[in-house]
């Protein structure tokens, strides 16, 4: 789990009035905005239409969340930053997942 100041919701993420930026590709979509915090804070989305089974849901989430804390995220201002799968993968696509998601990463502006 990612620590509590870096945390954020749906919700919070769509009151944030900023303009959004989309970047997208074969396992996630990414939107960002600029951050009214201190920090970035991430939100990750595993819709129910691509499996059924929570269990599988927050695997795949410990496992973004886990990529993120490995990650150092290099921007000169804040970011709100929401994730939402498009593909479930499993621990040996995982390999290919983390160059994904560190790619569209450092296309933060």
């Amino acid at each position: 789990m990612l620590p509590a100041r870096l945390r954020l919701t749906f919700q919070d993420f769509r009151k944030n009035p900023e303009r959004f930026i989309k970047l997208s590709s074969y396992f996630l979509d990414l939107w960002y905005k600029k951050s009214p915090a201190g920090n970035n804070r991430f939100v990750i989305i595993t819709p129910k239409k691509l499996s059924k089974s929570s269990v599988r849901r927050h695997l795949v989430k410990r496992l973004i969340t886990e990529d993120l804390r490995n990650m150092t995220l290099k921007t000169q201002e804040t970011k709100d930053i929401m994730i939402k799968l498009k593909v479930l993968f499993t621990k040996k696509d995982q390999d290919k997942f983390s160059p994904e998601l560190q790619r569209l990463l450092s296309q933060i502006r």
